[in-house]
């Protein structure tokens, strides 16, 4: 399983496994990860095997959606500062429709295409697809809960 997301700039990078945080259990902000910034985001899980995916057919490609909180810190090298162990929590999963606007929903395909040109789509994958919120700031104390999909206390 791997984690692909996107910079703003459209350059596609990949996540570590290693980086699921698991919900409902707390987050322990690392003390190299100072401040730590939290990015609500969109995703989508992949149901199917699948390479050079055209943008027409790649809703065919994912089952799921869930909101995820992407956690990392400005003051690292882009590559491990977004990449730490537990950086991303992912909430439960639901049906497409529930979760994602049409407009996310075309923009998942579009990216479904765009990825499968380089990595191997496989079932498990997950694709970080939309940034629903602007960054913000965890402070140990706090409780992240967007309902009903996402909950967990920052220690």
């Amino acid at each position: 399983m791997k984690f692909i997301a996107q910079h703003s700039d459209g350059t596609l990078y990949t996540i570590p496994d290693t980086a699921i945080h698991i919900n409902r259990r707390p987050f322990y902000i690392p003390p190299y990860a100072e401040p730590c910034l939290c990015q609500i985001a969109a995703a989508i899980r992949i149901g199917r095997l699948g390479r050079n995916i055209g943008e027409r057919w790649a809703h065919r490609y994912y089952d799921r959606a869930t909101l995820v909180a992407h956690k990392y810190s400005p003051s690292l090298p882009p590559s491990q500062g977004c990449c730490f162990d537990e950086a991303v929590s992912i909430g439960e999963w639901q049906e497409t429709e529930s979760v994602l606007s049409p407009e996310q929903r075309a923009k998942a395909d579009h990216m479904i295409a765009e990825a499968s040109k380089y990595f191997m789509l496989r079932q498990g994958d997950i694709l970080l697809i939309d940034n629903c919120e602007a960054p913000f700031v965890l402070n140990i104390g706090d409780r992240l809960v967007r309902a009903p999909y996402l909950a967990f206390d920052i220690k």
